[in-house]
């Protein structure tokens, strides 16, 4: 254990047996335990004490004090001046160079002067002492304490060598020189009364005790332990070297402890008490008094009075009492206790403890890791920016280092300064601030305001309407009960409004600052500000208000009337229940609120806006209005009779379900009504309009629009422009669309063959106008009939295509005729309609031969590609996308999807949920998304197949395998290129992109499925793996985990192997092979036909057929194979050699 190059206290753990410490510089403290310990103090002014055992000290360069205790102790003090001192019998004391002083009462010592002027003090701790002092020079002294007068008789030998001086031999090794009286001295025992007057008394060496009596009196105990009472009078007493004894009694007392663990007490009157070296003791009772511990680990009391307390350094305990207090720790571990009065208490250097006790008092932890508590009372100046509202609560200053602060009852002004600290304002409307560092701030109860300032804090309010700030850093915030206000401040900020318990009323206003933050603001009716910075926030229940303000930020109403601003950014938006207002303002936001009547505005960008699906009440529609403001928007109104607007820019607008309205304004736009009775308007631009179900209106507006409707009513109004309309009645029923092209030269496409009537009411050669009739609804059709009227002046021609009625409206029969005839090619043709498809919220199958196919809805949609390169996009609900033939790209979207590329080097996007992916022929990429996912992988045609991520917690593998290959050859051929796990060989391989061996294989045989067809062998690995015979009589063997085999149809060979596994016979002929003696585990069997399918053992293995009701056991040495719904024959047994 090592010390840094301060001023360091260090101790090894109590009742250890042996340890080493090292203080480095400084002016360091080492503190030994009950073991034999090694302590070097290393530069610097050092204290070592070595307590019981057998210790080494070494004090290194500087003035040490090294103290050895009880036991056989060597001790060096090095350079400097250092005192010596060991207790234990057989003791060495080297005090090496300069001024040194050793002490040795313990019998069969050796002391070593080395260089410089040394004082050798020798005396007995038992019945007879005896030391031998080696260096011993002129400049030397002994001190010899000795029990009373008549000891002072002295010995010398004839060689000097020898000094008998009482019961005390003294050995001088190699000094022969005359001793000179100077070079002794004796400690005695002193007892001095002094009564009445000014009294002075020295002690010197030896045990004294001296009353002062009346008067102001001068008492010096000097050396060792002594006993001091000034009595009446204004008083100075000093003990001096040694653990003394101090009391002032009455009167104005100084008093002086000196080295040594000395007891202070000053009595009445303002007394000064100095306890200086040593651990102390000292008391000031009454009066106003002034306690210094100085050096060593004190303990100050002050009793009555305003008293200042210094520990000084060390670990020192202080304790108040009663009046107005001021204490310091100063250096050291401190204990500070202010008891009752209005104190004032600051910790110093160290990790100290503080307690304001009772009173209005001020705490200030300085430096070190300290601990603050407020009592019921206390008084805090005011922080920074803040003003004192109240002054008869409690400040606590906790200064560097890692603090705990509690501010107990009434109002608290709390500051952790630097460090990471701890601060509670518990009772009282608290003003709390964590300073610099990562800090934790707790409110309590009351009315509180918190502030993070520098670090990455941690803010909790409590109850009461509270005010957090974060400040610098990554905070976390939370109000809890009442309502409160939060601001996060620069950096990444998470802010909550309660603790998750449902309270109304309470209201809280959260904002984010700077930073990246996340504001959750819980129940109640909550403001939300996200400041600049991607961030993520959250109303929960309560009508609510968020702003993102500036950056990419998510905002999430939860339940409630709320109202949403992103601000500048991409932001995401979500309404949940109740009706919403959401308004994106800049960036490419996404708007969605699933519940009731709402308003969304995407603003400037291209956003994508989803209207309400539910009703929350019957008292509301889920009728939305959503205006996609400037840039190319894509809006879907859901449920309900919804207002879309798309103002400027190319939007796409979807109406779904409800009878809506929707307006593109300008810019090209795409409009689809959805179920119900919709109005559709162009505005200006180049539009596309469709409509569906329903009786419907459709205005195209300004410029060159399309305009579909297939079943329902409709009534399709092109406007100014080249308009192309697009014309179909399939129900069945019979319907009407009533046309007019309006100005321009329209194209007009009858694409239909069911009932119903079409009614074109402005029909135009002359300007351009013409008909176009598909091809494949012709086909099979007799020419068109024209319907003869009994009015030969009915001004409309009618014509019958199958059971369909097209109207030319203003056109007289025969002159319809003339026109077809004469108009050729504008009159009337044939043609394909090539226009990409799109599907609604129906559940619907779509089919083309197109490259572009796309399905809107919420519906299960079928999308078929067939031949080309196709893109297929699903949106929500359960799809089926299948390629077809060419290089395609099919993404599935939400739900559970099935894809299957085809034919084709084909890219496969799953999406969210749990899809099927299948990879087939051809090379393709697949990713599954998010959800449970199955990657069905055939290698049977060849191709090289690619799985960017595949998860083994969530994913599964199926694999169909080709002959010559199986698992095995798998796992022996499986190799990592660019950091990705490659499975397979030259002619086919699968690739599951940042998978590694081995952890690669042990990730996938979690989720592998392996199909083999005929003629193939499948073989597991060490993992729980499904084979499944897809075709033909395979060969499935298990491997070494709890494996399912499936045989084909067409039956196989199935071998469990090692562990608990399952096996499935199929129609045909299967074996069921185990291995002999039942080495492999306990196995199930479904679907075992006696007399059809055959049991393969090894030749000489021990079986035996129970029948279990139907069911069967074939027991095989320690294991068994238990057969479901079938009982084996003997006969169904087969041996192999």
């Amino acid at each position: 254990m090592a010390a840094t190059s301060g001023n360091d206290l260090l101790t090894l753990p109590s009742g250890s047996a042996a340890g080493a410490l090292d203080g480095l510089a400084g002016d360091d403290t080492l503190l030994g335990a009950l073991g034999g310990d090694a302590l070097t103090g290393g530069t610097g002014n050092d204290s070592l004490r070595g307590d019981a055992g057998d210790d080494t000290l070494y004090g290194g360069a500087g003035n040490d004090r090294l103290d050895a205790g009880a036991g056989a102790d060597s001790l060096s003090g090095g350079l400097g001046a250092d005192a010596l001192a060991a207790s234990g019998f057989g003791a060495t004391l080297d005090g090496g160079d300069g001024n040194d002083t050793l002490t040795a009462l313990g019998g069969g010592a050796l002391l070593v002067g080395g260089a410089g002027s040394d004082v050798f003090v020798l005396g007995r701790s038992g019945p007879a002492t005896s030391a031998v002092v080696a260096g011993f020079s002129a400049s030397d002294r002994l001190r010899l304490y000795l029990p009373d007068r008549a000891a002072l008789a002295v010995t010398v030998l004839a060689d000097r060598t020898e000094l008998h001086i009482g019961d005390i031999t003294v050995t001088l090794a190699g000094y022969t020189a005359p001793l000179a009286a100077a070079q002794i001295e004796y400690a005695l025992p002193d007892s001095y009364a002094g009564g009445a007057g000014n009294d002075i008394f020295s002690g010197g060496w030896g045990d004294d005790t001296a009353t002062g009596g009346a008067g102001n009196d001068r008492l010096n105990g000097e050396g060792d332990d002594d006993s001091l009472s000034g009595g009446a009078g204004d008083d100075a007493l000093s003990g001096g070297s040694g653990n003394d004894a101090l009391a002032g009694d009455d009167g104005n007392d100084q008093l002086t402890g000196g080295e040594g663990d000395d007891t202070l007490a000053g009595g009445l009157g303002g007394d000064a008490l100095r306890g200086e070296g040593g651990s102390d003791s000292l008391s000031g009772d009454w009066g106003n008094d002034t306690l210094d511990g100085g050096a060593g680990d004190d303990s100050l009391g002050s009793g009555v009075g305003a008293d200042i307390l210094r520990g000084g350094a060390g670990q020192d305990a202080l304790f108040g009492g009663a009046g107005n207090d001021s204490l310091a720790g100063d250096e050291g571990q401190d204990t500070l206790d202010a008891g009752t009065g209005q104190d004032t208490v600051a910790g110093g250097a160290g990790d100290d403890t503080l307690d304001g006790g009772s009173g209005n008092d001020v705490l200030r932890g300085e430096d070190g890791n300290d601990r603050l508590v407020c009592g019921p009372y206390a008084y805090l100046p005011p922080l920074s920016g803040y003003a004192i509202l109240e002054r008869d609560d409690d400040l606590a200053y906790g200064g560097a280092g890692d603090d705990t602060v509690d501010g107990g009852t009434g109002h608290d002004r709390l500051n952790g300064d630097a460090g990471n600290d701890q601060l509670s304002g518990d009772e009282g409307d608290d003003l709390v601030a964590g300073g610099l560092g990562n800090d934790l701030l707790l409110g309590g109860n009351g009315r509180d305001t918190l502030r993070g300032d520098e670090g990455n804090d941690r803010l909790f309010g409590g109850d009461g309407a509270d005010s957090l700030e974060g400040a610098g850093g990554s905070d976390l915030l939370q109000g809890g009960f009442g309502r409160d206000t939060a601001f996060g401040g620069a950096g990444d900020d998470t802010l909550l409004g309660e603790d998750g318990t449902s309270t109304l009323g309470a209201e809280d206003m959260l904002a984010g600052d700077g930073g990246n933050d996340l504001v959750h603001g819980e129940a109640g009716g909550d403001t939300l500000f996200g400041g600049s910075g991607h961030d993520s926030l959250y109303g929960a229940d309560g009508s609510d208000s968020l702003a993102g303000d500036a950056g990419n930020d998510l905002l999430d109403a939860g339940n409630g009337q709320d109202t949403l601003l992103g601000g500048s950014g991409d932001d995401r938006f979500s309404g949940g229940m109740g009706a919403d207002s959401l308004s994106g303002d800049d960036g490419d936001d996404w708007l969605s609120d699933g519940y009731d009547d709402n308003r969304l505005s995407g603003g400037a960008g291209r956003d994508t806006i989803l209207g309400a699906s539910f009703a929350e009440s019957l008292f509301s529609s889920a009728a939305d209005t959503i205006y996609g403001g400037a840039g190319d928007d894509h809006a879907n109104g859901g449920e309900g009779d919804d207002l879309i607007y798309g103002d400027a820019g190319h939007d796409v607008l979807v109406g779904a379900a409800g009878n809506d309205l929707l307006d593109g304004g300008a810019g090209n736009d795409a409009l689809y009504g959805g179920l119900g009775n919709d109005t559709l308007t162009g505005g200006d631009g180049d539009d596309r309009l469709s409509v569906a179900f329903g009786s419907c209106e459709i205005y195209g507006g300004l410029g060159n629009d399309t305009l579909a409707a297939s079943e329902g009513s409709a009534a399709l109004i092109g406007g100014a422009g080249a308009d192309l309309f697009l014309l179909g009645a399939d129900t069945g029923q019979s319907r009407t669309l009533w046309v007019e092209g309006g100005t321009g030269a329209d194209t007009f496409v009858i694409g239909t063959k069911g009932a119903g009537d079409i009614v074109l009411a402005d029909f135009n050669a002359a300007q351009g106008d013409r008909l176009v009739l598909s091809a494949d609804d012709l086909a099979g059709l007799s020419p068109l009939s024209l319907l003869q009227n009994a009015d030969p002046a009915f001004p409309d021609a009618v014509f019958l295509i199958g059971d369909m009625r097209l109207v030319l409206a203003g056109i007289s029969a025969p002159a319809a005729l003339a026109l077809l005839a004469a108009a050729g090619a504008k009159g009337l043709s044939t043609a394909w309609v090539t226009t990409p498809l799109a599907g609604t919220a129906a559940s619907e199958t779509l089919s083309t031969l197109v490259d572009s196919l796309r399905g809107f809805g919420w519906g299960n949609d079928a999308l078929d590609g067939a031949g080309g390169n196709d893109t297929l996009r699903a949106g929500h609900g359960d799809d089926l996308l299948s390629g077809g033939t060419g290089n395609d790209l099919l993404d599935a979207g939400a739900g559970n999807d099935t894809l299957d590329g085809g034919a084709g080097n084909d890219s496969l996007l799953g999406g969210g949920d749990d899809d099927l992916v299948a990879l087939g022929a051809g090379n393709d990429t697949a990713s599954g998304g998010a959800g449970r996912d199955l990657f069905a992988v055939d290698l049977t045609a060849g191709g090289f197949h690619r799985i960017t991520d595949f998860a083994a917690s969530a994913d599964r593998i199926e694999l169909t395998l080709r002959a010559g290959l199986n698992w095995d050859s798998l796992l022996a051929t499986a190799a990592v290129r660019a950091g990705n796990l490659v499975l397979g060989d030259g002619l086919s391989s699968l690739t599951l992109v940042g998978l590694t061996t081995p952890v690669g294989l042990t990730t996938l045989a979690l989720g592998l499925r392996i199909v083999a067809t005929g003629g193939v062998t499948a073989t597991g690995g060490a993992g729980n793996e499904t084979l499944v015979g897809l075709s033909g009589q395979s060969t499935l063997m298990g491997g070494g985990g709890d494996d399912v085999l499936h045989a084909s149809a067409e039956g196989g060979s199935l071998s469990g192997g090692m562990g608990d596994d399952t096996l499935f016979g199929g129609a045909g002929a299967d074996s069921f092979v185990f291995a002999a003696n039942g080495s492999e585990g306990n196995d199930a069997v479904h679907g075992f036909t006696s007399g059809v399918d055959h049991i393969i053992l090894t030749q000489g293995t021990d079986f035996a057929i129970l029948d279990d009701g139907g069911n069967a056991y074939i027991t095989l040495g320690s294991t068994s194979v238990y057969f479901f719904d079938s009982v084996p024959l003997v006969s169904d047994v087969i041996f192999l050699p």
